[in-house]
């Protein structure tokens, strides 16, 4: 079964099981929940949060409903939703994993839901839940705001109440899931987590990015002598599972195969300096570019000089785009924020393989950034969706403030609505080069 059959499958599963497990729908809200409000429930407590990727958002929830009943619990309306929850990027990084959110109604009976809850899912994948602290199967658990709610500015946020009684806003944040005036009566019976030892020898002290399929981080690699500084990515398992089942892990994995096969065809790709898997994470650390993105590098472009330079930007990108599809590959992430201008020697660097697929794969599942993306193409011309990437990259550097982005004349074939009438990337560095004309050495 393909991943287009497999996510109609998985949807109309999920969508048949919250209409009739959490009958309860509140108008504008993307939330179901099991009924409506009741008097005399709690403001705060202990929330039970029951994580689950795409393929198994179905199971937790039948599991999940046949223990907590009568207690409220609510979930996402639709699949589409669990999947941009794990994302991290529509919701916000503390929603990932929070698929089926469980409200006991007192400590003794979160404690009670918890345990079973705990043996209803322990076979069950799923992410991890951010700023939660860890019970054991697919539950996670912290205290925070059922109803109770703050005034803020022009709007309200979720809201406890401080040991003085008086709200305060319910912060996600790392060591804030139980405040210490409440007192942990989990903590006892939680699950055991290991010290990723294995990664002794990469200290990672800044955070880049963080979302549903891991983090990346500028880290210390002591395995040298002196250290190095370098990137260290992190891939999740069950993060961001797509519907064929990828998950974080192994798209850093395809990412270190991409860049270990780029680096071997002599393409100016970061090197891979270490590969390791840790408690179902994957980290890769790799070469640290001194620079600055191409986004970066075109905001600081004087008017009469943006066409040249984008002119030759967009030349050596092609370039590079002939070099990763000569090898096989489609990029599929090209866009100037995972291009870096070196410091050392001015080149681009392309970044970001994690994306990366065979260029004729029909079966993989769609990878890009949406901006970026052609409307219409049918899966398995990543060749070409690539080519229109590299053309509105060079239509934003061109006229950055002009939207939709437009491209002179000569270059609009990297646009076609049609992908096969989109240049090759090798014809398309013919094209950048023939439209402000290059001089050319002769050959001797």
């Amino acid at each position: 079964m393909g991943w287009q059959e497999e996510r109609r499958r998985l949807s109309e599963e999920w969508t048949a099981l919250v209409a009739q497990q959490l009958p309860c729908a509140p108008e504008n809200s993307p939330w179901r929940f099991r009924r409506p409000p009741q008097s005399g429930e709690p403001e705060e407590g202990f929330k039970l949060h029951l994580s689950a990727t795409v393929r198994t958002a179905s199971e937790v929830l039948r599991r999940a409903v046949r223990v907590i009943d009568p207690v409220q619990c609510k979930a996402p309306g639709t699949l589409e939703l669990v999947s941009q929850l794990n994302c991290g990027l529509f919701f916000g990084y503390s929603q990932i994993g929070k698929v089926v959110t469980v409200y006991p109604r007192s400590v003794a009976e979160a404690m009670t839901l918890a345990e079973a809850l705990r043996e209803a899912t322990a076979d069950v994948p799923g992410p991890d839940v951010p700023f939660d602290n860890y019970f054991g199967g697919r539950v996670f658990y912290r205290w925070g705001s059922f109803s109770l709610h703050l005034r803020e500015g022009d709007g309200e946020v979720p809201a406890i109440r401080g040991p003085d009684g008086k709200p305060t806003p319910d912060v996600k944040a790392p060591g804030r899931a139980v405040p210490p005036f409440i007192g942990d009566p989990f903590a006892a019976r939680a699950a055991p987590s290991t010290p990723p030892s294995a990664l002794r020898l990469l200290r990672a002290y800044e955070c880049l990015s963080q979302r549903g399929k891991g983090g990346v981080y500028r880290a210390l690699d002591l395995s040298v002598v002196p250290a190095r500084v370098c990137v260290l990515k992190e891939g999740r398992r069950h993060g961001e599972t797509e519907w064929d089942g990828t998950d974080g892990f192994e798209r850093l994995e395809r990412e270190r195969t991409a860049l270990v096969r780029l680096e071997a065809a002599g393409l100016g790709v970061p090197r891979v300096l270490d590969s390791l898997a840790v408690d179902g994470r994957r980290y890769l650390a790799l070469e640290h570019i001194a620079g600055r993105t191409l986004a970066e590098e075109a905001a600081t472009w004087a008017p009469h000089a943006r066409e040249e330079a984008s002119c030759r930007a967009g030349r050596e990108l092609a370039k590079h785009l002939s070099a990763i599809h000569g090898c096989g590959l489609a990029w599929r992430d090209l866009k100037p924020t995972n291009v870096v201008v070196s410091e050392v020697t001015g080149a681009l660097v392309p970044l970001d393989f994690e994306g990366a697929c065979e260029r004729d794969d029909a079966s993989a599942p769609p990878w890009g950034t949406a901006a970026y993306l052609p409307p219409r193409d049918p899966p398995g011309h990543w060749a070409a969706q690539d080519v229109y990437a590299l053309g509105l990259t060079v239509a934003r550097m061109l006229q950055p403030e002009v939207e939709p982005p437009r491209l002179p004349e000569p270059l609009a074939p990297l646009l076609a609505a049609d992908p096969l009438r989109r240049p090759s990337a090798e014809d398309a560095v013919e094209l950048l080069l023939t439209w402000k004309e290059e001089p050319r050495v002769a050959a001797p």
